[in-house]
């Protein structure tokens, strides 16, 4: 990801990628939050807690685990996803 933005509110980061596989595949895969913890071993909760229809956005709340010394982490985020013509 790429910081974009920060401000009072906190960061704002915008992240692209580029695939090979069909966009249908990809999309499930990063769009599954049920099954985020079968791949990801540092993820130790994922749900999401709010979908804002009017926004097209939903919010997620993500438990990532840190090796020792750190903590584990705890975030609250927005999500829209969309793709651009031809990707």
């Amino acid at each position: 990801g790429v910081l974009v933005q920060q401000g009072s509110q906190g960061y704002v980061y915008r992240a692209a990628a580029f695939f090979e596989d069909p966009m249908d595949l990809v999309f499930g895969a990063i769009t599954n939050i049920g099954n985020r913890m079968e791949w990801d071993s540092t993820c130790k909760e994922m749900r999401r807690i709010r979908w804002l229809e009017s926004q097209g956005t939903d919010v997620i709340y993500w438990r990532v685990s840190f090796p020792y010394p750190l903590a584990d982490r705890d975030y609250v985020y927005y999500r829209r996803l969309y793709g651009e013509d031809g990707g």
